[in-house]
Order: structure tokens, then C-alpha cells, then sequence
């Protein structure tokens, strides 16, 4: 450790190179290194203590000083920056009609109700077809007849060869007549074809009735049995074959699954003995693909699942979690009201929150309450129209399955056409508190309660605490349970618990403990749960706290999509300490009682300066040009849209030299500054405001976090020389971009003038770039900006820093991509990229606002064309390898008069390839022209911030 001296000329590799000469370890070499560290100023360390084991929460608790309301602690409150952060949301309980229930007054009225008579069942809803049977009767003839030579002479063939003086090919006239060819249909039939299955069956009737029998029909289920078909229709319709059938020397169609592109063992077993023979080409097995109420075709390849977008099909899983039973009837009818191609029936028959039985499917029950949590996003007139199709379709079933999807609508599809489910659960309360039923109604009962067992598991917390009347009717079906409280379902509210069994005269064991104070806190990518009776002083903590809430001592807590796992208090009192793995991809669920928390990582922003947690909670440092760095609360949800830092308004005087009459006249200008720092959906950005005697002007700044990319034009890419050869850069601090071109306005406000040729009286205006400048009169504009504003380190980018801004992590020529019209850049619309290929578009001749046009994915606008902007350094020779930082030291130090400097970004006259990402340009640095602009950058200290 360095403490002074002549260290400075001699630095610690001296040292390690006497240690290597004498012998790390021989007494010499200790001596020397003594010796010459004590005149250099450096202090032996000795060797560091080996990292110690994490200590268990008792031991932590006894090293923490820190009671509720007392002295800080003295342990570390900060965590490390690379320590993955989490947060955490507690939920408070929405008000429901179960919250304030009379479960006495509710249990006396199911006793006093009037008997209801069920509905009679209607038929069962059939599967609507993909296509008509005109349809696929045309698509089988087209696929499956071809002509053949008859008897009879064409004479209308042979009338058109006299006429143009042919010569006759007398066997060649005779007419054509389509017969079926002596090929085969096969049905191959996989998992992902279930949802279909009575649309193939369909075509394979309409195929062997057209032909008469005379075209052969195979079935292969999932790649194991094979069948074939021998009657038309009807139960004996399909034989099964012993082994798979040897077609040599056909060729067919094939629906469903291509065997080509199957797994391994389709393609060694099944396929090979099937085209044992002379295994066709793909080009003659053609794929019907299914276009609903369009002509089948055939093509190449099956469609394509990964066209379809993750987003709808997660829709129509929320459509799906409506119901516990979903049929393929119904899964169609769900996924035509979304206008999804029939491709999404077998995305969601194999999905994996899915279980299905080969008829129907339905969402795992443990996975349903989460799609359930998602349904209020969706349109509520698309959620009605759901509710109204699961009634239709499910009118044939049981009335208990009809009472549980009435019970969901009612929650999730409100002001529908579904009926009120409460009369019918209390009546059912109430037959089964009634003894001595006939044998069928009490039959009708058992299975009622079973039902009502079944349902328990299904339901979330809304359907509980939503009905009173279905948590009742559970409760009396399910009183073991209830009394237990070991095997409850998993969305059952535990508070009720009590109340409910004091109605029904349920004796429940007496509580072992009160209730409890529950706390999460984070250490070490771990949670830690604690829990300690009320009547106790609070404990102190060890670390960082990420919620608390008050609740039974029985604590609940699972991975998203685990399982729950129970943590219950000490019965003598004391401390409970239970530890929770947290993940940095999924969220962790913690409830006990009506509360429960979610917590969740939260990803380092790109323009933190260090992220950590501390009492307050979680937060990140954000860079701030106008000061210190400012603390952000995390997550960033709560800041997003906000101002968070504000500078107040600073009053600055500045002298100002005028001529007049021959005679230099000295008066004093005084300007009002503005700083902000805010947070929006693109990042962090600052925001300067200037009022002085010239005006008043606006500035936004967009912070650029340190990264690295490929600078230059990649080789296949149309460009020049200096462009090549294209190199890694890397930007290793961050800094501040103007969001534009500096403006009319801005220049005026801080120097009085407005030099621009496409000013107000020109078909410009105050929201135009600024032109005609010079690099000398920026460097002007720059030592009188920072002079107003000390330490915020006013500059111009260098050319690495601006393509670097400028592509946004693309590679494209373009940040919009690989080519551009002029809505997005201002440029000669009458050259497009790539010339002559592109779409020619409008030619302005002359400047535009500087936020007229779109901006890229970092929040900067125009960094193509308009006006060519200054960079600090000169443009340099390109050469391959990495570089670091090119052009800072220019940047942070500008020589007073250099010879030239870079442009970038191309101007308002140039074609569409001289406005790329990559294209450069130099040029002396006093010259002034009506397209040559610049944007401001600013930056901190060097070794400070970034």
C-alpha cells in the first residue's frame, strides 16, 4: 500500500522484480523489499485473511446493532454493484363482498330457500370445420385424378390443327378423361394433429367416396399403429394393419405430419418400410396446408408455428383459463373469435401450462390463477364474447361445471348474458346439510361434493373471496379439510378459515401462536424469512428489509409455477428463520393471511453509476451533469415520467463588450439557468434551460452509456476508403448527448447572434439547426457555456463517441436500417440508398427542425442528414485492431487553432449514401458553410463519473 515517498519514480513492479530476482520466499529478498519500500513509501501488507463462511441468521443477529428506531447499523448497508437486486410488491387484499359476511345469516338463508330446477342439458356442440365438403372434394380430385387417353377423337383439337396448316398426330387426338390415379392417402397423424383430427378424417371419407374405393386410405397414430381405410363411414370404417403397409412405385398425399421431417424414429421405422421400394422426393408428397374457408393447396413445408406471435397465443390461453375444460370444439370457436390461423390450435394443444387427455384440455391448476390475474388486460367486449361461447358449448354438461364457468364469468367477463351462480351454490349448501335424501338426489349430492372438491383446487383468490356463497358450499362439502388446514387449496384465503368453522360449529385446534410480524430482507442472493410474535420487542436487522407485513404464523412461499411450501412460527415464541432461494429469472410468491408479496428481480439500468440497497431500499446511482449523482429508486416503474432531480434556478451575470460610436461600451447580461434530471421510457436524460436578454432556449440531453462497436463500413456495404477498415472501438466512459443539432434559438441565448442562413426570415426558424459556424466559433460558443455552467465539461463528441450515438447498437448503414426515405432523413430524395434500386421521395433544398423527424432507439434525432456536425478530433486513418477511447484527450483538451477537424452525418443536399452511419468527412476548421452544424456533448472530469 502506497503511503508516499519517492513512489512516485518507483512503483510496485520494481519491487516484484527484486522479489523475482532474490526469491519470493527467502530472507534477502524480505529485507530488500522492506528496506526500499520504506524509501519509496510503501507499507507491507502482509498476507490477506482467507474469506470467511457465511454465519447463520443467529449469528448475524448477534452482530447487529440496529433496532426499529434506534442507531444505524454498523455492518455494511450497500451491497455490491455486481449483486443481483430483487423487489419487492406487497399486495393488500382488494374489498370484497366475503370480507364483511355474516356466515351465520348466510347459512340460515340457504335453509330458507325456494327449490331451483336445473336446465335440461342441450346437445353437445360439434367441431365447426376447417373447410366445406365442396372444398375438399376439389382439392382431392385436383390431387388425386389425372387424365388418361380415351376412345373418342377431339375434334376441336383437330379442327385447330387444319385451320394454322399442323400436321396431325392422329393418337395424340383423341380426348382426355380424368380418372383416379393408382395412388395412395395417408394420414400421419401426430400429437400436434389432435386438435384437426376430424378434419383429416373428413378429408379421407371425402377421398375414398370420390374415388369410389379406389384410392387407398392409411391412418398412422403418432408413428405406432397403421390403419387402413374399407368402408365409408361408419364404426367398422378403419382396419388395423399388422405392419405398415409397401407401396411401391406410388405417390400420394400426406397430411399431417411430414415424415421426412420427423423425429428419428419416423423417419428409420415407419417412413422407410412404407416407400421401401424408391423413396419419392419431397416435391411429390405434397402438405395440405390448412387455410380456413380457402381452396387446400399443397406446399412444401408445414406451416410455420414460430409466424405465429407468442403474444396471441398467450391471449388465447387467457381466453382458455375462463374455463376448466376446454373441448377441441370450443378451442376452435376460442381461437376463430381471435381470428388465429388453425396453426394456434396445436400451438396450444402442446403447450406447457397445457394438460390434455386426447378430447379436451386444460390449464394446469396451479398455473390458471396467474392466466386469470392477466385476463382484465384484454378488451372486455373480447372477454364477454368468450364467456358467451363456453356457456354454448358446455350447455351438455354437467351443471356443476356450467356453476364454475358462471362463477368465472361473473368475476372476469362481467356484464354478459351468463346467469348468476350464487342461488345455486347456496342451494346446493343447503342439500348438503340435509339428511335423508332419496337415493338419486343423494347420489346427485356425493357427487356434488366431489365436484366442489375438484373446483377448490381450481379456483383462485377472487373466486373465493368473490362468492360467498361458493365458499360456503365448499366448506360444508369439504369439512375435514377445512378443520385440518393442512390440505386446503392453494388460493384459499386463510383468514376465512376461522369464521367459517365458528358457522358450521367446526371445532379447529386452538392456535398455537398469535399472530405474527413477517419479514423479508435480501443478503446475498438469498431471502431470508423471519417471523416473531407481536408481543415481543421487534428484532434487530441485519440486512437491507424488502417487506413486512403482519399475519398468522403460517407462512407460504413458492417459485413461479412451484408449488407452495409451508413455514410456521416457533411455538415458545422466539425468532424463525427460513431461507428462500430467489432466482434472477423468475419471481418468488410469499403470502400468509389475506397479504401476500411478490419479489422480483430488477435489472441493472444501463446508466447506473452503482446499484445497491440500503435501509430506505433498493436504489441506483444515476450521473447528473449539474452536480453529484442523484439516487434513483428502484425498481424504476415508480420514476419512469418523473422529475426526480431538480437544481434550482442560478442566477448568472456575464460582461459583454459593445462598439458604439467608435467608443467600447462594457454592460453586464444576466442569465437564468434551469437543470433537470428526469427518467422516461428511453433512459435518463438532462435537461438545461437558458432565459437571458436574447432569449430563452431549450436543450436536452440523452446519457450514453460506455460500450464498444464496430466502427467503419463493413466490406459489403457501398461506401468510400476512408471508411475501411472496420474496427472495435470501445467507449469506456459514458457521457451526455444533445438529443439534436444545436438550434437558432439555443446559439442566440448564449451568444447573442444568429449567423444561420435558414433563419426565420428564410424558410427556417428558432427550432432549425444553427449553421454557418465554424469549429473556432464553437470552441467560443463551448468556453462561454462552460463558464456559465463550471464543471459540466461543455464539448463536441469525438468521431468515435457520435457513430457510436448514431448506430444505437445497429450495423446497418442506417440506425433505421439498410435503407431510408426522406420521412425519416433529410437528404436529396432524389438519390436513394442503394442507387438506383431505392424509391426516390421529396428533396426540401434546405434545413428542417431539428425534432421534425424521427429519432433513433437512443433518443437522438437526425444524426442523419440535415447539417454535418463538428467533432473535437481530426479524422483519423482507420486501421484494424481495438481501440480505446480515440480522440478523448482532443476532446477533453482542444488545441487552440487546429489546421481541421471531422464532420459527420451527412446534410440537407447530399444524396442517401452520403448521410450513412459510417460516412466521414473533414474540414478546416475556420470554414463556415449554410450545412455545417454541430451537437453538444457533455462529459465529466477525467477519472471522474462515467
Amino acid at each position: 500500500m502506497k503511503s508516499g515517498g519517492l513512489g512516485q519514480q518507483i512503483g510496485r513492479a520494481d519491487l516484484l522484480r527484486l522479489l523475482l530476482q532474490f526469491g519470493a520466499d527467502s530472507a534477502d529478498a524480505a529485507r530488500a523489499s522492506a528496506s526500499l519500500g520504506d524509501m519509496c513509501g510503501y507499507a507491507w501488507q502482509g498476507e490477506s485473511a482467507p474469506p470467511q463462511a457465511a454465519a447463520p441468521p443467529e449469528q448475524i443477529l448477534s452482530k447487529v446493532g440496529a433496532e426499529e428506531g434506534g442507531a444505524p447499523s454498523t455492518s455494511p448497508a450497500v451491497q455490491n454493484l455486481r449483486a443481483q437486486q430483487y423487489h419487492a410488491v406487497l399486495h393488500q387484499p382488494e374489498a370484497t363482498p366475503s370480507d364483511s359476511v355474516d356466515w351465520q345469516a348466510l347459512l340460515a338463508a340457504t335453509e330458507n330457500q325456494s327449490r331451483l330446477i336445473p336446465p335440461s342439458p342441450a346437445p353437445a356442440r360439434a367441431v365447426s370445420p376447417l373447410s366445406s365438403t365442396r372444398r375438399l372434394a376439389a382439392a382431392c380430385a385436383r390431387q388425386l385424378r389425372q387424365p388418361r387417353m380415351g376412345t373418342q377423337l377431339d375434334i376441336q383439337k383437330i379442327s385447330q390443327s387444319l385451320a394454322l396448316c399442323q400436321d396431325i398426330d392422329w393418337r395424340k387426338m383423341r380426348q382426355h378423361k380424368a380418372a383416379w390415379r393408382p395412388n395412395c392417402l395417408v394420414l400421419h397423424l401426430g400429437e400436434a394433429d389432435m386438435p384437426q383430427q376430424t378434419d383429416y378424417y373428413r378429408v379421407a371419407r371425402v377421398a375414398y367416396r370420390c374415388s369410389g374405393g379406389q384410392t387407398p386410405v392409411y391412418l398412422s397414430l403418432q408413428g405406432h399403429d397403421w390403419f387402413v381405410k374399407t368402408r365409408y363411414q361408419d364404426h367398422r370404417e378403419w382396419q388395423i394393419l399388422p405392419q405398415p403397409p409397401r407401396l411401391k412405385g406410388q405417390t400420394g398425399i400426406v397430411l399431417g405430419q411430414d415424415p421426412m421431417t420427423g423425429d428419428a424414429a419416423l423417419r428409420a421405422g415407419a417412413w422407410r418400410l412404407l416407400w421401401s421400394a424408391n423413396p419419392p422426393p419431397s416435391a411429390s408428397l405434397p402438405l395440405i396446408a390448412w387455410r380456413e374457408s380457402a381452396a387446400l393447396t399443397p406446399q412444401r413445408r408445414a406451416p410455420a408455428w414460430a409466424e405465429l406471435a407468442p403474444e396471441k397465443i398467450h391471449m388465447l390461453l387467457c381466453l382458455c383459463s375462463l374455463s376448466a375444460h376446454v373441448e377441441i370444439a370450443l378451442l376452435r370457436a376460442l381461437r376463430q373469435l381471435m381470428c388465429l390461423p388453425p396453426a394456434a390450435e396445436s400451438v396450444c394443444w402442446l403447450h406447457a401450462d397445457v394438460l390434455q387427455d386426447g378430447l379436451a384440455l386444460a390449464l394446469r391448476h396451479d398455473i390458471r390463477p396467474q392466466y386469470l390475474r392477466q385476463l382484465p388486460d384484454l378488451p372486455l367486449e373480447l372477454r364477454q364474447q368468450a364467456a358467451r361461447l363456453i356457456a354454448q358449448h358446455h350447455a351438455h354438461l354437467s351443471f356443476g361445471l356450467q356453476l364454475e364457468d358462471a362463477l368465472c364469468a361473473t368475476h372476469y367477463a362481467p356484464g354478459g348474458e351468463a346467469f348468476d351462480p350464487a342461488p345455486w351454490y347456496a342451494q346446493l349448501a343447503q342439500d348438503l346439510r340435509t339428511p335423508d335424501l332419496p337415493p338419486a338426489q343423494a347420489r346427485t349430492v356425493r357427487e356434488s361434493a366431489a365436484f366442489l372438491g375438484r373446483q377448490g383446487w381450481r379456483s383462485d383468490s377472487l373466486a373465493w373471496r368473490g362468492s360467498a356463497e361458493f365458499t360456503l358450499a365448499w366448506a360444508i362439502a369439504q369439512r375435514k379439510d377445512l378443520q385440518q388446514g393442512d390440505s386446503l387449496p392453494p388460493e384459499f384465503p386463510l383468514a376465512m378459515r376461522a369464521p367459517l368453522c365458528a358457522a358450521l360449529g367446526i371445532s379447529m385446534p386452538a392456535p398455537e401462536h398469535g399472530q405474527c410480524l413477517w419479514r423479508v430482507l435480501q443478503c446475498d442472493g438469498q431471502a431470508w424469512v423471519y417471523a416473531h410474535p407481536l408481543t415481543e420487542p421487534a428484532p434487530p436487522r441485519y440486512a437491507p428489509e424488502l417487506a413486512r407485513w403482519q399475519g398468522p404464523a403460517q407462512l407460504q412461499w413458492r417459485v413461479e409455477g412451484g408449488a407452495w411450501q409451508s413455514v410456521e412460527a416457533p411455538e415458545e415464541g422466539g425468532i424463525l428463520w427460513a431461507q428462500i432461494p430467489l432466482s434472477e429469472a423468475q419471481t418468488v410468491e410469499i403470502r400468509a393471511g389475506d397479504r401476500y408479496c411478490t419479489v422480483e428481480p430488477v435489472a441493472r439500468p444501463t446508466w447506473a453509476l452503482e446499484v445497491g440497497r440500503d435501509v430506505q431500499g433498493g436504489y441506483a446511482l444515476a450521473p447528473n451533469p449539474w452536480g453529484e449523482a442523484v439516487r434513483v429508486g428502484l425498481p424504476l416503474d415508480a420514476v419512469v415520467g418523473a422529475v426526480f432531480k431538480v437544481e434550482s434556478q442560478t442566477a448568472i451575470s456575464a460582461h459583454a463588450t459593445s462598439s458604439k460610436k467608435k467608443r467600447k461600451q462594457s454592460h453586464q447580461l444576466h442569465f437564468m439557468l434551469s437543470q433537470s434530471l428526469a427518467l422516461d421510457a428511453i433512459g435518463l436524460y438532462a435537461n438545461l434551460e437558458v432565459v437571458g436578454p436574447h432569449g430563452r432556449a431549450q436543450q436536452v440531453f440523452r446519457w450514453i452509456a460506455a460500450g464498444s462497436f464496430a466502427m467503419g463500413r463493413p466490406a459489403d456495404e457501398d461506401g468510400y476508403d476512408e471508411e475501411t477498415p472496420q474496427h472495435e472501438v470501445q467507449i469506456s466512459q459514458g457521457f451526455w448527448l444533445a438529443d439534436t443539432a444545436c438550434t437558432q434559438a439555443l446559439w442566440q441565448a448564449i451568444m447573442g447572434e444568429n449567423p444561420a442562413r435558414f433563419n426565420a426570415a428564410n424558410g427556417g426558424g428558432p427550432e432549425h439547426p444553427v449553421e454557418q459556424v465554424s469549429w473556432l466559433d464553437v470552441q467560443a460558443f463551448l468556453q462561454k457555456l462552460n463558464a456559465m455552467l463550471p464543471g459540466c465539461g461543455a464539448s463536441l463528441p469525438t468521431e468515435a463517441e457520435w457513430e457510436y450515438a448514431c448506430r444505437a447498437g445497429t450495423t446497418t448503414p442506417f440506425h433505421f436500417g439498410a435503407t431510408v426515405n426522406p420521412e425519416q432523413v433529410n437528404y436529396d430524395g432524389n438519390y436513394p440508398y442503394p442507387y438506383p434500386d431505392g424509391s426516390k421521395g421529396e428533396y426540401r433544398n434546405k434545413t428542417v427542425p431539428v425534432k421534425a423527424l424521427p429519432a433513433n432507439s437512443w433518443g437522438l434525432y437526425q444524426m442523419h442528414g440535415n447539417v454535418w456536425e463538428w467533432c473535437a478530433d481530426d479524422r483519423r486513418e482507420y486501421a484494424a485492431g481495438r481501440w480505446i477511447d480515440p480522440g478523448l484527450e482532443a476532446a477533453r483538451a482542444p488545441p487552440a487553432k487546429p489546421a481541421r477537424r471531422a464532420l459527420r452525418g451527412g446534410t440537407w443536399g447530399l444524396l442517401a449514401r452520403h448521410v450513412r452511419s459510417a460516412i466521414r468527412c473533414v474540414d478546416a476548421s475556420e470554414m463556415r458553410a449554410d450545412s455545417t452544424g454541430f451537437r453538444l456533448a457533455l462529459r465529466f472530469p477525467a477519472g471522474k463519473g462515467g
